[in-house]
């Protein structure tokens, strides 16, 4: 027993003091600085890449290159988006987009060696802009001496005669089923050299009325009263309203919306459109481009100069 107890009391025991114990060397965890560090960290890391990954995402058409090297289309004016509210600001932004307006305006004159007298406007979805960017282009055709009618032939979801706030008792659809004259049915604007024809009635069957030789019988009407015959037609989404439209016109341009387009609903409108061979497919208006600013406003706008400025793009 004794024996026992001395080699329990004389053995070398398997641990070791590293470290005496002092409350001062205690560390204190939660670590909050070293903390918030890694969270802020790890927080911009993910920004970043939650960034990237949208913006590899994002289908939309943001520039004028974008369209060109995608759609392989001509690109025939950017719309700027801008508010009346922003002028006292950026007074540049004004100028810059009636000058938008009139590069469309050349440029639809230019884009064929016959040309077009009847363009339909037509886009993708709703809310892309197409009828302020039809009504516009009416108003600078204007500007420019020639007398210009507007046909809203868009006779599901009508807007021209808000828009331009005249009366649509009497319109296209009242034309097409007799119930009124085309001299009768067109209407003045406040714009001067700026006629427009609204939709008229609702009507049961769109398609119809504007295959018929009715429909026909009215652009040549128009045609030989007016230098230029604006058509605001149907989205492309679900319809084909636009592509009868587009039959019949001179040429047609497609408005697509540089905040809202997708390359998803473009293909669809221009597959629809490229399907029918007979239509001449002038070019693509990208609208509510976000515009940049200009370290010289003067180029678009010298001290003491003043412009008519037509309705403010939005969407329609």
């Amino acid at each position: 027993y004794q024996d026992a107890l001395i080699s329990k009391t004389t053995a070398i025991s398997d641990v070791a003091i590293t470290q005496a114990a002092d409350a001062r060397s205690y560390a204190i965890t939660p670590n909050v600085p070293l903390n918030v560090l890694i969270g802020v960290a790890l927080g911009l890391a993910l920004a970043i890449a939650a960034v990237f990954v949208a913006e590899l995402l994002d289908d939309r058409f943001r520039t004028e290159d974008d369209v060109r090297e995608r759609l392989g289309m001509p690109v025939l004016a950017t719309i700027p988006q801008f508010d009346p509210a922003d002028w006292g600001e950026n007074p540049w932004v004004k100028p810059l987009s009636v000058e938008s307006f009139y590069q469309l305006v050349a440029s639809l004159r230019y884009s064929s060696n016959d040309p077009p007298r009847t363009i339909t406007f037509t886009s993708p979805d709703q809310g892309d802009g197409k009828s302020t960017v039809a009504i516009n282009t009416a108003i600078s055709m204007a500007m420019m001496k020639a007398r210009v009618l507007l046909i809203d032939a868009d006779l599901r979801r009508p807007s021209l005669h808000e828009k331009l706030n005249v009366a649509n008792d009497r319109g296209l659809s009242d034309v097409l089923v007799g119930l009124a004259s085309f001299s009768e049915a067109v209407k003045p604007t406040e714009h001067p050299g700026v006629w427009v024809l609204t939709s008229g009635k609702s009507a049961p069957n769109p398609v119809a009325l504007l295959q018929s030789p009715e429909f026909d019988a009215i652009l040549e009407q128009a045609r030989a009263r007016f230098e230029y015959v604006i058509v605001d037609g149907p989205a492309l989404r679900s319809i084909v309203d636009s592509l009868i439209l587009s039959i019949k016109a001179d040429g047609a341009v497609l408005v697509i919306s540089s905040q809202k387009s997708d390359g998803r609903a473009v293909g669809a409108a221009l597959q629809k459109l490229h399907s029918v061979g007979s239509i001449n497919l002038l070019g693509v208006v990208l609208n509510g481009m976000k515009p940049e600013t200009r370290e010289s406003s003067n180029y678009y706008l010298g001290a003491g100069q003043s412009i008519a400025l037509p309705s403010k793009p939005s969407s329609g």
